[in-house]
């Protein structure tokens, strides 16, 4: 069952990632300026979802050895 729940956290991560990658890429068409806030939000955001991503993966490969580096960084995110 914890297996499963990291593998949807990891996917769910990804998808945020790439959300936030698009959103990017396309700003010019819909016609969002960068010095909008909405891309702080968006950044940080993205920055959140990337630690994130690179913390559940750590954590997946170090099993429970982990869970103190894990819990310190979603802490730190």
């Amino acid at each position: 069952m914890i297996k499963e729940l990291v593998l949807l956290e990891r996917s769910v991560r990804v998808m945020q990632c790439g959300l936030v990658f698009f959103l990017f890429l396309v700003s010019f068409y819909f016609g969002v300026a960068w010095q909008n806030y909405l891309f702080g939000i968006a950044m940080g955001f993205g920055v959140f979802a990337s630690i994130e991503l690179v913390a559940v993966a750590v954590r997946a490969q170090l099993g429970a050895v982990g869970d103190g580096v894990w819990s310190q960084v979603n802490s730190t995110a």
